[in-house]
C-alpha cells in the first residue's frame, strides 16, 4: 500500500508526532511497545500528543509506516535530545514518498502533526 501522506494516518482531532529514522536508536518489541530517540525536541512540543508514525528510511525501495500510541519521553544520553516512547505500534504499510513529501512540515526529522485544531 502507497500511503499519500502523514495526516491520512491518524484522526486529525489526536496530536501526532511523526518521526523518520533510518532505524538507529529504535527498538521495536513484539507487543509493539518500544521507543526511538535522540530526538531535539522539547517536552513542551510533546506535551497532549496522542500518536506516534515512524517512517523508516528504506535505501533500496518503500520506505515501512508503523502507527502507535504515544506514551511519553525521557531523556536522552545526550543533552537537549528526547527518547520518544510508545504502544501499541502497527505497521501500516509502505510509501514511496520522501519525507518532505509525507510529512509535509519541512524536513526536520521529528515533526508535530494535527496540532492546530
Amino acid at each position: 500500500m502507497s500511503l499519500v501522506k502523514a495526516v491520512d494516518l491518524v484522526d486529525p482531532r489526536d496530536k501526532t508526532v511523526a518521526i523518520f529514522t533510518h532505524g538507529r536508536n529504535m527498538k521495536i518489541n513484539p507487543d509493539g511497545t518500544g521507543y526511538s530517540g535522540k530526538w531535539v525536541i522539547s517536552e513542551e512540543r510533546l506535551e497532549g500528543t496522542k500518536k506516534v508514525i515512524l517512517y523508516l528510511r528504506n535505501e533500496g525501495g518503500e520506505n515501512q509506516l508503523y502507527v502507535g500510541n504515544y506514551i511519553g519521553n525521557h531523556q536522552s544520553d545526550e543533552p537537549r535530545r528526547l527518547v520518544v516512547n510508545f504502544s501499541g505500534l502497527k505497521p501500516v504499510g509502505t510509501t514511496d514518498l520522501n519525507w518532505l513529501r509525507f510529512a509535509e512540515k519541512g524536513q526536520s526529522p521529528i515533526v508535530i502533526i494535527n496540532n492546530e485544531l
